[in-house]
């Protein structure tokens, strides 16, 4: 089993992924009322990184037949500066307590570009009309599977393991 992560501050989702089609969802959402008692924003910031985190740990627990775990990498365009450091400081809390509590595990770092490439081979704008890329794999995924990927951050978690169990079958490889 592999495990696709797409960590977000206030939503995020795992794929529990066998292949293309045996697949299931858990999310995450984190209210703003949840951290509302914290004055200061790393405060906040904090116990979302850890709660998320924690989350992480049990969907590992949860999962006896794993194989590998994939987190989604950040995304090559990003430059919003203060979302990117927080995407990032949730990243590193999640591998360093993913490496410290499971025996030195190191999970695969997938880019959004690596793994939309994989699934759908090079996304030209033509193809995508009016939508963004985001939108694009949502629709496309959520059309494929009707019952199954219901919000982008679960589509964005498929892709992940997706990628994941590619370079497993040894059908791609990394840069």
């Amino acid at each position: 089993m592999i495990l696709g992560f797409d960590l977000s501050l206030s939503h995020s989702s795992c794929c529990k992924f066998n292949n293309p089609d045996n697949f299931s969802f858990e999310d995450l959402e984190i209210k703003p009322k949840e951290t509302k008692q914290f004055d200061i924003e790393i405060e906040k910031d904090i116990v979302r990184y850890l709660k998320i985190g924690h989350w992480v740990f049990d969907q590992i627990e949860k999962t006896p037949d794993l194989d590998q775990v994939g987190i989604e990498g950040l995304a090559f365009g990003a430059t919003h500066s203060r979302a990117v450091t927080k995407l990032a400081g949730l990243q590193a809390v999640v591998l360093g307590l993913i490496y410290e509590y499971k025996n030195k595990m190191i999970p695969l770092i997938v880019y959004p570009t690596e793994a939309r490439k994989a699934y759908f081979g090079t996304i030209k704008d033509k193809d995508i009309g009016d939508l963004s890329r985001k939108e694009f794999v949502f629709k496309s995924l959520s059309t494929r599977h009707p019952q199954s990927i219901l919000n982008d951050h679960q589509a964005d978690a498929y892709l992940i393991a997706y990628f994941v169990w590619m370079l497993k079958q040894k059908e791609i490889e990394t840069i």
